[in-house]
């Protein structure tokens, strides 16, 4: 017999702190959080005696006494005259709900829901949870006349509802006034109701516009779903697919089907109208499971599909993200393409997809390119960017992979990548390790690397070693660092010209306007950055050459006319760089 004194305790020990926090006033507003100055002080309240033996739990308070237990417990003090801690108000709470009536919970969550304070929230989470589960019905009305950060409480309680009256909570459900409450807590209440009453289910989620239709159908879908899904899908697009608007609405009942008959849910959905084709490979790509078997559907799929227009570009989009979590699977299929055309176009398109944040993701479609100039380039540009990122494990992969196909040349990309980033901080010690480089090619391949990481801290420097190096090494082609050229010249402009000048003068006539009309359009600027054109043409008037000079200005002139018509002719107004009939010549319409 050890359940009576166990009842006797805890009876005894529920009185005393219900009449211990009653009895003991104090600030209500530092309570909760707030400046105690002027606080009302709560009045004592006498509660009704109760033990164990009355009754198995303690009698509910009258209105008139739960309204003075609240205020009393809201003023609850601590002993040493601050603020209490959360787990003797919780206590004390606890102590509270056992004996306060349904209805007077507004009054105390309402009180709790003035504070942002974290433990009020989570007290008043206690208190919404103990009448939640004396009258969920009464809590979910509450919480949904509250607004929005009411919200989370209202979908609490219209899921205990819901679970003891799926008919009455829906219905209350998809009466709120506010659309927007009305589609969160009705999806809640209508897919437990379509498991007893489905058609009273759908003729609710009908009762308002479309777009409720739309966005509590879902629910109920997946509910209906689960025995048949292809049923319910053939049952329901006719009502909802609008060439595709409606497939949130279907999707998760579109996945219980690709579960069950991935062939027959992938050949359906590319069979449907939709608006464009990209839209097919964002809904195939949003079913299934993600696993390699629905992703070969998928694609099989859309390969096979009627009607499509753009059927290689929005192939890409699905093996993008094939390939983002499955590069060796997605290498299989594309290996596996019949059309050698349709094969390089995607695998080109493909394993260029990361080249910006996770170049070894493509390394695998790389490597299934035909071998040639393109497999090389491709593997140049993946491993040069991972190398910047992680020049350990870059290289571990080529030695892993040296054996295979360009992968030794595309090395070159690497040693360029690696010579970069210390160029960017010690020039010299890159230029000792670049000149240690035993293949020839390697060393031309990461002149371009090393010249542009220099060139951020000395661009002259970095362009006249670059030009020199390829020079030496028998590249005379030009331009390749025209950046860098026009960062010099926004610090030594006269400086960069006359070094333009000495690089053309003994060039053939036919390299050297070519070689001359492209040095020296980069001091105008690049495609990202332009210089003003004012001053640019200052620059170009000081040419020393009068053919060269009259040549590069009026291209100049030329194409700022079409700019800027006012500020061109003010300058030629201002300037006799150009004669007055070359002048007149450029302002001829």
């Amino acid at each position: 017999m050890k359940t009576r004194p166990l009842l006797f305790c805890v009876g005894v020990l529920l009185g005393g702190l219900t009449t211990w926090f009653l009895l003991r006033p104090a600030p209500l507003a530092e309570t909760l959080g707030q400046p105690s100055a002027s606080a009302p002080v709560a009045v004592p309240v006498r509660l009704p005696p109760w033990s164990w033996r009355d009754s198995p739990t303690p009698p509910l308070l009258g209105s008139n006494t739960a309204s003075s237990a609240i205020s009393g417990w809201l003023a609850l003090g601590a002993l040493d005259g601050g603020v209490p801690t959360y787990a003797a108000r919780v206590v004390s709470l606890r102590a509270l709900l056992l004996r306060l009536p349904a209805e007077s919970f507004p009054q105390l969550i309402a009180a709790l829901s003035l504070s942002a304070r974290v433990d009020d929230i989570r007290l008043r989470a206690v208190a919404f949870g103990t009448w939640t589960t004396r009258d969920a019905a009464s809590a979910a009305r509450w919480a949904a006349a509250h607004g929005p950060d009411s919200l989370d409480l209202a979908r609490d309680a219209v899921r205990v509802w819901a679970g003891q009256d799926p008919a009455a909570a829906a219905t209350w459900a998809c009466a709120i006034p506010d659309d927007k409450t009305a589609r969160t807590l009705a999806s809640l209440t209508l897919s437990t109701l379509a498991e007893t009453n489905p058609s009273r289910a759908l003729e609710l989620a009908r009762s308002r516009d479309d777009a409720f239709r739309n966005g509590v159908l879902a629910s109920i879908l997946q509910t209906l779903g689960k025995s048949d899904p292809a049923a319910t899908v053939r049952t329901f697009a006719p009502e909802l697919w609008n060439d595709g608007k409606g497939f949130p609405a279907l999707r998760d009942v579109l996945r219980l089907w690709t579960k069950k008959d991935p062939s027959a849910a992938a050949g359906w959905i590319t069979s449907q109208p939709r608006r464009t084709d990209y839209d097919l490979s964002n809904w195939l790509i949003n079913l299934g499971d993600d696993s390699a078997a629905w992703r070969r559907t998928a694609a099989d799929a859309f390969l096979t599909a009627p009607g499509l227009t753009h059927r290689t570009s929005a192939l890409r989009n699905l093996l993008f993200n094939w390939s983002t979590s499955q590069p060796a699977e997605a290498a299989a299929w594309l290996n596996g393409l019949p059309d050698p055309e349709l094969r390089l176009n995607l695998l080109d398109s493909a394993s260029h997809s990361y080249l910006s944040n996770n170049p070894e993701k493509s390394l695998p479609l790389a490597l299934i390119m035909p071998e040639g100039a393109n497999r090389t380039q491709r593997l140049s540009q993946l491993l040069g960017a991972w190398a910047k990122i992680n020049p350990d494990a870059a290289v571990a992969w080529m030695r892993e992979h040296q054996v295979e196909p360009g992968v030794a040349s595309a090395s070159h990309a690497v040693h360029g990548a690696l010579l970069a980033e210390i160029a960017r901080d010690d020039p010299e010690a890159a230029l000792a390790d670049w000149r240690a480089l035993p293949d020839a090619k390697a060393r031309l391949a990461a002149i371009g690397s090393i010249a542009k990481a220099w060139g951020e801290k000395n661009p002259a420097a970095a362009l006249k070693w670059a030009e020199q190096e390829r020079e030496t090494a028998g590249n005379r082609s030009y331009g390749h660092e025209t950046e860098l050229l026009f960062r010099w010249s926004q610090t030594q402009p006269e400086v960069a010209l006359r070094w333009i000048e000495d690089r053309i003068v003994n060039l053939p006539d036919g390299t050297r306007e070519f070689v001359s009309s492209h040095y020296l359009d980069a001091l105008g600027g690049t495609w990202n950055e332009k210089a003003p054109r004012g001053p640019t043409a200052d620059l170009y008037a000081k040419i020393k050459d009068p053919a060269l000079r009259s040549e590069t200005l009026t291209r100049h002139i030329r194409e700022w006319l079409t700019k800027d018509p006012a500020g061109a002719r003010a300058w030629l107004d201002s300037r006799d760089a150009l004669t007055p009939a070359q002048a007149a010549a450029l302002l001829t319409p």
